[in-house]
């Protein structure tokens, strides 16, 4: 109720609602997926290829660099990303009403076990905080609590993890 009713005086004087020390669960978790991941991305492309999977269009598992095209562009973008869906039981309403290309089953990593569960958990605590979020932003715009949160929980949410390698020697931008 407490942050509630901070977010909900921030939003409505100030029009933007900061958040620090909320759950210390996400600041432990994040450190775990953070080493995690660096821990994966040294491994070798062979053994990261494992975990990438065309046909989900980098929705799910690995993308290695230098394969993705943003927003049409002619260029490729020159990092590697690991995405976690959202987790939810295999007969969860939701994953049936959106069909196979939502809520997509986590790859497990074996080289690096703790990537996705912690990757998973951190996604569902984050989901906890937007919800506290829209609640806050519902009262603060003078609707009911619940208006957009009730909307929203479960909703296509998924941990994109970035990383950005060292560019070539010599390299140089336009």
């Amino acid at each position: 109720k407490g942050y509630i009713d901070a977010a909900h005086t921030n939003l409505s004087e100030i029009g933007f609602v900061g958040v620090t020390g909320y759950n210390p669960e996400i600041d432990r978790l994040f450190r775990i997926v953070a080493s995690a991941w660096e821990e994966f991305c040294g491994l070798p492309l062979r053994v990261k290829m494992q975990y990438h999977f065309p046909a989900t269009g980098g929705q799910v598992g690995y993308t290695p660099n230098g394969i993705e095209q943003s927003g049409g562009r002619d260029f490729v973008e020159r990092r590697e990303h690991f995405m976690i869906d959202m987790p939810l039981p295999e007969r969860h309403p939701l994953r049936e009403m959106y069909g196979s290309m939502f809520y997509l089953k986590n790859p497990p990593v074996k080289e690096v076990p703790e990537l996705v569960p912690a990757g998973e958990q951190l996604l569902l605590c984050l989901e906890d905080l937007s919800l506290l979020h829209f609640e806050a932003m519902a009262e603060a715009n003078g609707l009911p609590r619940g208006w957009w949160s009730s909307r929203i929980a479960y909703g296509i949410s998924k941990l994109r993890i970035h990383n950005y390698p060292k560019l070539p020697e010599g390299t140089t931008f336009i």
